[in-house]
Order: C-alpha cells, then structure tokens, then sequence
C-alpha cells in the first residue's frame, strides 16, 4: 500500500490507486478475499492509470528538448 500511495503523490496521480493499493494489501494479508468483479475493477482502473499517465522513453525525452 505504501508503493501504491507512493505512486500517486508522485508519478501516477490519481486517487483511485489508492483504493487499489488497499484492496491487494487486504488481499495478500488475508483480511478479504478478492472476487472476480473487483479484481477486473482493479486491473481496469490500473490500465486506464498507465494510459493516462504513459512513460517517456530516453529518446521521447531527448526529442522533447
């Protein structure tokens, strides 16, 4: 959840990142189990995050300049 929290004050800013830091902390430490719904929820909100956000390679940056 840190890493996700992390991510969104910095590189990846969204709120939603958030939720889904929590949701697989939850998860991956046994407090609840992730159904189907919510696990496409999150692989949904994930992509639609790095599509908003997309990386810049070296070359995209030295072009930029």
């Amino acid at each position: 959840r840190q890493h996700t929290d992390e991510l969104a004050d910095s590189v990846l800013p969204d709120e939603r990142l958030r939720a889904v830091g929590r949701l697989l902390s939850d998860a991956l430490f046994g407090r609840t189990a992730i159904d189907a719904h919510t696990r496409l929820w999150a692989q949904s909100v994930v992509d639609e995050i790095i599509e908003a956000h997309p990386v810049e390679r070296g070359a995209q940056r030295r072009a930029r300049r």
